[in-house]
């Protein structure tokens, strides 16, 4: 089997092991921890992620997040061909999360990113599926605006309604990031109304 997106969720993703081509990214292999529920009722600690060639972890700090935020961020580490991901809090119930890489996992010889991996999972019966896509505009400037993050809150969420306090008042239920020249892709959203910032 071949893979041709860039998401991994859950268990083992088995693919097409094609060693190392000049010039490309390490191929995921699989994606794997001792949950094996494909993705949905979530409760492990570890998880690894599996290539078909060696791997670097590069700019990590700035390109790794998850969504929803949590507040200690998930320790990676190489194991041979793989990511380790070391979840370091409790989860939330009933809530898909997702690891986003970034530009962060290259392969070791040429230094290529894996571009657009993440990894999604539930704590609950079901992945939200809902997505989103638009673009990110400075409102003084019209200029793109690129490697920003879009923070999701509940629109019902406002205690304050004389000024918004959503910011302050609550945690994001997702988080995005926008590319370099502003389009932004969120993904794994569940289907309510949102504010976004």
């Amino acid at each position: 089997m071949r893979h041709t997106g860039r998401r991994a969720a859950g268990h083992a993703v088995p693919l097409r092991a094609a060693g190392g081509a000049a010039g490309r990214p390490a191929r995921l292999a699989a994606a794997e921890s001792s949950d094996h529920d494909a993705g949905i009722h979530f409760k492990d600690k570890r998880i690894l992620i599996e290539f078909d060639e060696y791997v670097q972890l590069e700019d990590q700090q700035k390109e790794f997040f998850t969504s929803p935020f949590m507040e200690q961020k998930p320790v990676l580490s190489i194991r041979g061909r793989s990511v380790q991901i070391d979840l370091k809090e409790d989860l939330d119930s009933n809530r898909t999360y997702a690891l986003d890489f970034g530009s962060s996992v290259v392969d070791n010889n040429e230094g290529n990113p894996y571009v657009g991996l993440r990894y999604v999972f539930s704590t609950g019966g079901e992945i939200d599926s809902l997505l989103m896509s638009g673009y990110t505009v400075d409102a003084q400037k019209g200029d793109t605006l690129g490697k920003v993050f879009l923070l999701f809150f509940d629109a019902k969420a406002d205690s304050i309604p004389a000024y918004d306090s959503t910011i302050v008042n609550s945690k994001p239920l997702s988080v995005a990031r926008s590319y370099p020249n502003g389009i932004f892709i969120a993904e794994n959203l569940k289907p309510m109304d949102y504010r976004i910032y």
